[in-house]
């Protein structure tokens, strides 16, 4: 590059410009942390390949076939799945996107990394739960104790509303509203504003729970659910609380590992099983489209068995009769027996 080049900012102010500025208030905490996670992975390899430290990188070497090798580094060594390298490489568009005015003097690599295609990846099956391992896992916290009472309360909570678990974890005592039509608001992703209303009886929940934690009208700013030291619990700490009780219920039936979201997987087959819209399952997932929303009526088997048994009528056609559905033929068996 020309002179002026190396007169400019390094790679590195950019990016904590990108991350600090730009960023923050734009995308959510946990978006700006994946983002952090994945410049941090790119400056591993980048010193894994060279030896040199993150701070001697250079715009020069951030190029499409630096990107490319990092990609498959993360598919190969680091064992990540198709959609997890997406997600890195979104994190690398989003940069890119964001330089192109900054340092336009490197605008063709910036394209050409763009221009780098997705991976394509089949959707997993999502791990649930069904109605009986749900009752066990919500019923499974000692409500004897504080800790256990609110473990109950969270986990109804995270399951009925359906909630990511960064969404959980922002939520303030001032967001349930109670009322003739209880709902929480919620913050999702992209900052997206949501209404998710909830039953009777999870409302009763959190009334009371509220109560107990002396969440009173000068305290409804503080934190729906806190850890042991009073402060607002995060992501880890549900996960911790989820595996805690999953681990405790000890059924051979029951998953040997499930994650938050995995609740949320719950809830959304439930609705479904309970023959509600596609449209609602949406609004209450939060998902920007039915297209994310269609993967839990692809995989809701009962529905679809239904309709094939309804459908398959015309095959009685050659159907043998059986022997146990002829009344006369079992009376005349029985008096061979007798004799």
């Amino acid at each position: 590059m020309n002179n002026n080049a190396s007169l400019q900012p390094s790679f590195t102010y950019y990016l904590q410009s990108f991350l600090s500025e730009y960023a923050v208030g734009r995308l959510s905490p946990n978006t700006v942390a994946g983002y952090a996670d994945t410049f941090r992975l790119l400056f591993f390899f980048y010193k894994d390949g060279t030896g040199a430290n993150p701070q001697e990188f250079r715009f020069d070497d951030f190029n499409r076939d630096f990107v490319l090798r990092f990609l498959e580094w993360l598919k190969v060594s680091r064992h990540y799945s198709d959609a997890t390298v997406n997600q890195r490489m979104y994190a690398l568009h989003a940069f890119c996107r964001y330089m192109q005015y900054k340092r336009p003097e490197y605008l063709a690599s910036f394209d050409a990394i763009l221009s780098i295609p997705k991976r394509k990846c089949h959707p997993k099956i999502p791990r649930y739960l069904d109605e009986s391992q749900t009752k066990a896992l919500l019923s499974a916290p000692d409500t004897s104790t504080p800790e256990g009472y609110r473990d109950m309360v969270m986990l109804c909570t995270l399951y009925e509303a359906a909630l990511r678990v960064s969404e959980l974890t922002a939520l303030n005592a001032e967001d349930v509203k109670f009322g003739h039509y209880p709902f929480i608001d919620v913050i999702g992703k992209g900052r997206k504003p949501r209404r998710v209303f909830i039953s009777k009886k999870l409302e009763k929940l959190l009334s009371e729970y509220l109560v107990r934690m002396g969440c009173g009208t000068a305290n409804l700013d503080a934190p729906l659910f806190r850890n042991q030291w009073g402060k607002r619990i995060i992501w880890f700490g549900v996960g911790y609380i989820l595996k805690k009780h999953c681990s405790a219920i000890g059924s051979e039936d029951f998953p040997d590992s499930l994650s938050p979201h995995g609740l949320r997987h719950s809830r959304a087959m439930a609705l479904k099983a309970n023959d509600v819209d596609l449209l609602d399952i949406r609004d209450i997932l939060g998902h920007s489209s039915t297209f994310t929303t269609e993967i839990y009526a692809r995989i809701d088997g009962r529905t679809r068995n239904e309709a094939i048994e309804k459908c398959s009528s015309i095959l009685d056609i050659n159907a043998e009769a059986c022997w146990e559905e002829d009344d006369e033929l079992r009376k005349y068996l029985k008096t061979l027996s007798r004799s």
